[in-house]
């Protein structure tokens, strides 16, 4: 299905954030830091079209200007992060462009207990379609630029009788392909009770989201109620009613939601650990009833674990939280469950053309001996046609169930640092039922040589599975194996160097993206 363009008018959204990060500093006064940086790199590639019969040789020179800066007084808090890049590449000087990012928050308290006036800018480059390349960037070229835009105003207040943390934001999303794009409200608003309350307990969580994109529409919210009297028993019985529901144009207004209502009990077994289970009824057909429970144990200021299960109008639902850390090892695990609309996680097979592959082969055989149909060299008593597919990348049409996974360990020593990160991210689509899934592993050690030079050596791991049920005819699935390693050096305070070699190996189920490459990198840093 093809969309449109967006006939968006971003004009007033940029202009509250001029405003916003323009005058806020003005607001009072306060501290300004700067710390600017020009950067000179120049990287080789022996495969610049990523294609498995190829010897694309390509020289890639980038020059980076960055400004980091920030703004701190008692009422206002600022910051950005930006970078301007300019790419030249020897093979092909059509594809010399500027490639720009950015990261800018800013807040403004209006008092010291209340409201407030947020706005945040996000300016990435990122892989135009990861079935055809999820490593994709400035050396390899097909990326695009998204662009997310938010403000808005929140509230909170803490006091001894209750507490309330809410926010309304409007939201504006686009890229180059206008894939993923949309604009509209969110909104939250958590309330309890506060300590001074000795017999009456109530806790609210309510959150809710609506975005469009020309004709397409998607809305849904969500919301918890819990109503309960203390006892002298450290237990807390209570009622609750629990509703969610997600419709709109592109899920073809169809309601995928469910409302329950049950009791519960809070039992606070120790002043560290916190036990609460609940029995819900089910309003409709489609689910059953169901037990729901969450745990909240902090054994130290340096532990923490929040673990909870319940069910929602997809099937079983959990979510994780746990951090650690001490002199040495930190770790921190989530994982969580959202369902969203307008992502750019939707894909299609369609065919990319024909090859000319050896005549003994079948139809499952490697292309890794095939040629392009229009290549005159071959002997075409020899080879026969071969009908290729990729995956194209769609507008979303769709609500997607988004399960992530992230686990993240850092051991510091004296000179030498680890670093594992493992992340996985499920999305389903809720109509279609389509899966896509990613998994990213990755292990790092930094070792400090001398005052000032640093040696790194890092691997990398990542499996990407699009329609993961129908591998086989629908489906595609890709390996990526990298090694990396670079020597870092200061000469002063504010010049620096570095070198770096990358190999990269890509075992793709489409056979013409599985290809090896390798890549060599100096790069000169000057700070200001």
């Amino acid at each position: 299905m093809g969309i449109m363009a967006m006939d968006m008018a971003p004009k007033s959204s940029y202009l509250s954030y001029l405003v916003l990060f323009g005058l806020s500093p003005l607001v009072s006064a306060g501290e300004w830091t700067f710390d600017p940086s020009i950067s000179v790199n120049e990287t080789y590639t022996d495969k610049a079209d990523l294609l498995t019969n190829s010897s694309s040789p390509n020289y890639v020179n980038q020059t980076s200007a960055r400004l980091n800066t920030s703004f701190v007084s008692n009422r206002v808090q600022f910051s950005l992060n930006g970078n301007s890049t300019y790419a030249s590449y020897s093979r092909d000087h059509d594809l010399d462009r500027d490639f720009k990012t950015l990261t800018a928050n800013s807040r403004m308290t209006l008092w010291t207990n209340g409201p407030a006036l947020t706005a945040s800018a996000s300016i990435q480059n990122q892989s135009r379609n990861t079935a055809n390349n999820s490593l994709a960037d400035i050396v390899s070229g097909d990326t695009i630029e998204t662009q997310q835009y938010k403000t808005g105003f929140e509230y909170s207040v803490t006091n001894s009788a209750f507490v309330i943390n809410s926010a309304v934001n409007y939201n504006f999303n686009q890229s180059e392909d206008n894939i993923g794009e949309s604009e509209g409200v969110s909104a939250r608003f958590n309330t309890q009770n506060g300590n001074s309350l000795r017999y009456l307990f109530w806790q609210v969580d309510s959150n809710y989201s609506k975005r469009e994109n020309n004709s397409l529409s998607g809305e849904n919210y969500n919301y918890r109620l819990k109503l309960g009297f203390y006892t002298p028993y450290n237990l807390t019985p209570y009622v609750s009613v629990y509703d969610e529901n997600s419709t709109g144009s592109i899920s073809n207004n169809q309601s995928n939601g469910m409302t329950s209502w049950g009791t519960g009990l809070k039992w606070q077994l120790s002043s560290h650990l916190l036990l609460d289970i609940s029995y819900n009824y089910v309003d409709n057909n489609k689910n059953s009833d169901h037990l729901s429970a969450n745990i909240s144990w902090q054994p130290s200021s340096r532990t923490s674990l929040q673990a909870g299960f319940s069910q929602r109008f997809y099937g079983d639902s959990y979510n994780l939280s746990f951090n650690h850390s001490n002199r040495k090892l930190t770790n921190n695990i989530t994982y969580t469950e959202t369902v969203q609309a307008f992502d750019r996680n939707n894909y299609q097979l369609s065919l990319l053309g024909y090859y000319f592959c050896p005549s003994d082969s079948i139809a499952s055989d490697s292309l890794s001996n095939c040629y392009a149909a229009n290549d005159k060299t071959i002997d075409l008593d020899s080879y026969r046609l071969v009908p290729v597919s990729e995956q194209v990348l769609l507008p979303s049409d769709d609500f997607s169930l988004n399960k992530s996974l992230s686990w993240s360990s850092t051991l510091n020593l004296t000179r030498t640092s680890f670093s594992l990160n493992i992340s996985n991210n499920e999305s389903e689509r809720l109509t279609t039922k389509i899966i896509n899934n990613t998994l990213v592993a990755s292990l790092s050690i930094n070792r400090k040589i001398s005052r000032r030079s640093n040696l790194s050596l890092s691997y990398s791991f990542s499996q990407l599975e699009i329609d993961k049920d129908k591998r086989q005819s629908s489906g595609q699935e890709d390996f990526y194996r990298t090694v990396a390693t670079a020597y870092t050096r200061d000469f002063a305070n504010s010049l620096s160097t570095s070198l770096s070699i990358q190999y990269l190996n890509r075992d793709s189920s489409n056979d013409l993206r599985t290809y090896e490459e390798t890549r060599a990198s100096i790069n000169i840093k000057k700070n200001f």
